[in-house]
């Protein structure tokens, strides 16, 4: 039983924010010591979700039903057009990374919001964390 509440919760968490999973998707967002015993398992509890009606599926991708409605009508679609802005997004990110190499001081430089988690629309921003050495935050701010 516990292993189907977390795969449903899961799903939900990916459905709330808009990204429809795939089933090995699902097998890695959820801890290995809370994880269905194999794969197969878990393709028996999204089966069995599936048919209770907690679930939809649309080829190779699943999500909660019920959160956004929007997604689960088209979760095929949507996850083909966020796979394409985040590829989009990824490379242009990447480009800037030289400019975060050339700025002294600056330990680390972290992507986060919806290029982390995949769910990119076209009109997606960046959403990037920099740090810098204690003490240095002005001179990494004028770089």
């Amino acid at each position: 039983m516990t292993a189907i509440k977390n795969v449903l919760e899961t799903l939900a968490f990916f459905s709330a924010i808009g990204r429809p999973v795939t089933a090995y998707e699902v097998w890695r967002a959820i801890p290995p010591k809370e994880r269905p015993t194999d794969l197969e398992h878990l393709f028996e509890i999204l089966t069995f979700l599936e048919n209770s009606g907690k679930v939809r599926r649309e080829g190779d991708f699943f999500a909660a039903v019920g959160l956004i409605d929007k997604l689960a009508e088209k979760i095929e679609s949507a996850r083909i057009e966020q796979d394409f802005f985040l590829e989009k997004k990824w490379d242009e990110t990447l480009k800037h990374r030289p400019l975060f190499s050339a700025v002294p001081f600056l330990d680390f430089a972290c992507v986060f919001g919806s290029l982390a988690f995949g769910n990119v629309k076209e009109d997606s921003d960046f959403d990037i964390l920099l740090g810098c050495r204690k003490g240095r935050i002005f001179t990494a701010r004028f770089f």
